[in-house]
Parts: structure tokens; C-alpha cells; sequence
């Protein structure tokens, strides 16, 4: 199913609906600082609402960006970033030029196929053992987001995911194309306001690594590119 509608969307028109993934990005954030050195080259795939790639820059980074909707790579252009149009499986970037690639809720909007090409572009891209990170849905149920076209009728994920991950598949998934596999199980929550607030964010963040549904849990991962 092509998705450009759905993300053009989100990306643009409906970008607040990233609102809630700051943590998140915080998150991978704080990998890349810590595994990288300032000035490293960093990829990623799926812009979202940019802010990860305005962060990494903030941080001293040399930053390039990926997506398909045109309007949302302007926005980066716009600032200071290289933001390229196309697609994982086909990624217009030279052999071994980035340190590190992200793709944050990205693998689970490729069928199989396309999975495994861009997991292959991306390890073209990367220098030998830099660093891959990333995150999907948790042991999502496909079923529980499945909608409706009320014009054509046709049967979509409201999200556009065509492939649900648990540990393991994902890891070997991972494993099929890189090395130091690491994979963890959390829910990414607001460790900011009142003391309410905080006790709903620690049961939210414990619930998550036990991987319960009710608290939205995601896969992270932490790989490298095999060093020739």
C-alpha cells in the first residue's frame, strides 16, 4: 500500500499529532551523544516533526534527513539541514559516509520486501561499525488500527504499518544485516510536572518494560555495521 498520502498528512497538516513523541526523541537523542562524537555525520530516516534532527544539529552534529513528502524536507532545508526526498529502499546517500542512521518508527511502514532492502541500504550507507538505532511498536496488534476509506472503501491501518515485531524477530531481522545486536522493551514518558504526573509516568515507564500493551511499549535497538 503506498503511504505518501498518509505521511504527507501527518508530516504537515497533522503534525501536532507528534506531539507526544518528544520523549522519544530525547531518547535517541541521548544514544547518538553517547555513542558518537561531536561533528559525527547522522542520518535520519522519517523525519516526523523534525525535532530530532533540530536537536542533533543543536548538539554539534552534521545532519541529513530522509522522507518522502517534499514539504516536510523544505522545513529542514530551511534549516541547516540536508534533507533528501525518497525512500529507505533506495537511499540517494554514497557508500560509508554516516557514523549513525536513526529510523524511529519507521520499519514497521515497510512490508518484508522492502524491509530487508532498506535494511541493506542502510548498511551500505553507514561506516564500518557505526551505529544503527532505532525504535518500532512493541508486539503491536495490526487488527486493533485497521479503518476504513468511506469513499472507496478500502481496508487500511490508520498508521500505515504493514509489520508488527516482537524481541525476537526483530533481532533477527537486525542480525541478518548487523552486529551487537541490542534490543530493549520501554515506554517513553514525561519525566516533567507534578507529583501526579510523575507516579503515572513511573507506573507507565515499569509497565513498559514488562512490555504490557496498556502502556503503548516500543522495541529499541542498538546495532552496528559489520566492520570489513
Amino acid at each position: 500500500m503506498s503511504q505518501e498520502r498518509i505521511w504527507d498528512y501527518f508530516q504537515n497538516e497533522g503534525v501536532d499529532s507528534f506531539g507526544d513523541a518528544l520523549p522519544r526523541y530525547e531518547y535517541l537523542a541521548q544514544g547518538i551523544v553517547a555513542s558518537s562524537p561531536s561533528g559525527a555525520s547522522v542520518l535520519n530516516i522519517g523525519t516526523g516533526s523534525g525535532v530530532l534532527e533540530l536537536a542533533l544539529r543543536h548538539a554539534g552534529f552534521s545532519v541529513s534527513a530522509l522522507d518522502p513528502s517534499e514539504a516536510a524536507i523544505a522545513r529542514l532545508r530551511d534549516h541547516g539541514v540536508d534533507g533528501r526526498v525518497g525512500f529507505a529502499e533506495s537511499l540517494p546517500f554514497k557508500d560509508a559516509v554516516f557514523d549513525a542512521v536513526v529510523a524511529s518508527e519507521v520499519l514497521e511502514h515497510l512490508d518484508p520486501r522492502q524491509c530487508e532492502l532498506a535494511l541493506a541500504q542502510i548498511r551500505r550507507v553507514l561506516k564500518p561499525g557505526g551505529l544503527f538505532i532505532g525504535t518500532v511498536p512493541f508486539n503491536e496488534r495490526l487488527s486493533d488500527s485497521r479503518t476504513v476509506c468511506p469513499n472507496c472503501g478500502h481496508l487500511f491501518h490508520r498508521w500505515g504499518h504493514q509489520q508488527a515485531f516482537v524481541r525476537e524477530t526483530l533481532a533477527k531481522l537486525l542480525g541478518g544485516h548487523f552486529a551487537a545486536v541490542a534490543i530493549s522493551t520501554r515506554s517513553f514518558v514525561v519525566w516533567r510536572g507534578g507529583v501526579r504526573r510523575l507516579a503515572k509516568s513511573a507506573v507507565k515507564w515499569l509497565l513498559g518494560r514488562m512490555g504490557e500493551p496498556i502502556s503503548s511499549p516500543h522495541l529499541c535497538f542498538e546495532c552496528r555495521a559489520p566492520v570489513r
